[in-house]
């Protein structure tokens, strides 16, 4: 059971349901106008009418808490948008299949999402950061929805965080995958210098974390050789020897 230093948000006159949370550290601020925050994702239905018939709509509350304790309450909602955001909110936002990636920056980690179903939102021509992924698996399932993964995206300004939600159906993707590659990403950053952690979370590896670990900021030569010879497919292998290659070339360079 979680306990919060804060009023929990209500929707529809309901305490809404804890999802999860992040932080945004200290290594944010190198991006201007950020601060350092705890954001708590909270989400709710409300009721609605659709051709004249009873439904509901997913509603989301992400609270922000400041480094000095203050908090701040942001409701996201789909206001004809595919993105959630607030009522007032400008809705601009571009297909990731038309973005360059250069422009999809992640505080964290790259989002994990159907590429060609995906968007990116935007403030005022430029592009949001995302910051975390959430996965509603079964035990939301009577509370707000199920094999959902929710798309956490922030955009700083001056003493105001402005807050996105971009939502995609997982089914095909199951509960326990999800989780698999979760545990296996941070026990690589916890252990990114024993060769032997990281031979074995190679071979165990799919192309999803393949992709986590060549962009990662701990990628070094001695991973790169493990991948090239551990990998469990051709196209790993050599992706991660064309790198080394490069990287070696490089080095003689200069």
């Amino acid at each position: 059971m979680y306990t919060f230093d804060f009023p929990v948000p209500v929707i529809d006159g309901k305490a809404a349901i804890f999802i999860g949370e992040v932080q945004l550290e200290d290594e944010v601020l190198v991006i201007d106008n950020a601060e350092p925050a705890f954001l708590y994702l909270f989400g709710g239905k409300m009721p609605v009418t659709v051709l004249g018939k009873p439904a509901w709509k997913l509603v989301f509350v992400v609270v922000e808490k400041s480094v000095d304790g203050q908090f701040v309450y942001h409701e996201l909602a789909q206001h004809d948008s595919i993105m959630y955001q607030g009522d007032t909110d400008r809705d601009e936002y571009e297909t990731v299949d038309m973005m360059r990636p250069a422009l999809m920056s992640a505080l964290y980690r790259k989002p994990k999402w159907k590429k060609s179903e995906a968007s990116w939102p935007f403030y005022q021509g430029s592009p949001f950061f995302f910051v975390k992924q959430f996965f509603l698996d079964e035990s939301f399932k009577e509370t707000l929805s199920w094999d959902l993964s929710i798309f956490l995206f922030v955009f700083f300004q001056p003493g105001k965080l402005l807050l996105r939600v971009f939502t995609q159906d997982t089914s095909a993707q199951t509960a326990e995958d999800h989780y698999k590659l979760e545990e296996m990403m941070a026990t690589f950053e916890r252990h990114h210098n024993d060769a032997a952690v990281v031979e074995k979370l190679v071979k165990e590896g799919d192309g999803h974390f393949y992709d986590f670990v060549l962009e990662h900021k701990y990628l070094t030569p001695a991973i790169l050789a493990i991948l090239a010879q551990h990998g469990t497919t051709k196209k790993i292998r050599n992706e991660a020897t064309k790198l080394l290659k490069q990287q070696s070339n490089d080095e003689q360079r200069s």
